[in-house]
């Protein structure tokens, strides 16, 4: 879930042509934030450190795939 979150924050913006979304303004979106949310209020429930790391992955994850399509990275 919070994986999917950042992955469709970081995917609009580029989308919208808006600044990068950094993993610090994302983890407060899609996770600090969501909890207050009454579709989300359960993460609050969760250990803070599956959601963090849900967060690293994508992280991971979406500098692997720009990397690996810059011709010049």
């Amino acid at each position: 879930m919070v994986f999917n979150d950042g992955l469709r924050a970081r995917q609009q913006a580029r989308a919208n042509g808006e600044r990068y979304v950094s993993d610090g303004e994302l983890s407060k979106q899609v996770i600090t934030q969501a909890k207050t949310t009454p579709e989300r209020a359960w993460l609050g429930e969760v250990s803070s450190v599956v959601l963090q790391q849900a967060l690293a992955d994508l992280n991971v994850a979406y500098r692997n795939f720009f990397a690996s399509i810059d011709p010049a990275g």
